[in-house]
């Protein structure tokens, strides 16, 4: 979002961990108005549905995506919630997760979303209006859950599931002379994921980073 800055973006947290702070600047020229979001984080079941595109355009994320489940939660609750900040302002935005503990992670992807300013509503006339957001993963994780990944190739592809009770963040992907540098993505608890690698000759070893710690993932 350019001309915002927010702090923090993605956030692991211990389950006691039940409050903080979210601060959140404008250093554009002009005053912007945003609204936070936040969605429970699952891997999808056999009955959730895909977002209609009113519903996308209304909301950040929520919905069916790919083998991922995003439900509009109040299990963190953000005060405020809605916000206009004038050129050059901070907000500090408080937050509370009231999720009873127990389980061994609770995900959430957290959306930050610039609502259309009274001008642009009034010169839109009718026009799509287009306005910026920012996603992020915010997870209160037990200092015993961990993931547990196994792979296979599919048509050169990376098929990675995870078994274990912690999402697994991937981040660098090396399969022989292939790379993908970067944030590849997440595979949540009983999640199976498939990364698009395009390897022509499979291997039987892929290099990575999963949550900060580089591991070799045996592939069948």
């Amino acid at each position: 979002m350019g001309g915002l800055s927010i702090s923090p973006l993605a956030q692991t947290l211990a389950p006691s961990q039940k409050s903080g702070q979210m601060v959140i600047s404008n250093a554009n020229s002009k005053p912007v108005t945003l609204q936070v979001f936040v969605d429970k984080w699952t891997t999808a079941g056999p009955g959730d549905r895909e977002l209609t595109e009113a519903e996308q355009k209304e909301r950040c994320q929520s919905g069916k995506h790919d083998n991922q489940m995003l439900t509009p939660t109040t299990e963190i609750r953000f005060a405020p919630s809605v916000m206009t900040l004038k050129p050059g302002a901070t907000q500090t935005v408080r937050y509370i997760m009231t999720a009873p503990e127990g389980a061994p992670e609770q995900a959430y992807r957290v959306c930050v979303k610039e609502l259309p300013s009274p001008e642009a509503l009034a010169q839109a006339q009718g026009r799509v209006i287009i306005t910026t957001s920012m996603i992020f993963p915010w997870i209160w994780r037990a200092a015993d859950a961990k993931p547990q990944l196994s792979s296979h190739w599919s048509q050169g592809d990376l098929v990675v599931k995870n078994e274990g009770t912690a999402t697994a963040q991937l981040v660098n992907l090396q399969a022989g002379s292939v790379s993908k540098h970067g944030l590849q993505g997440y595979v949540l608890p009983g999640e199976t994921h498939t990364f698009k690698l395009g390897v022509k000759a499979p291997v039987g070893q892929v290099q990575t980073k999963v949550n900060g710690h580089e591991e070799t993932l045996d592939v069948q």
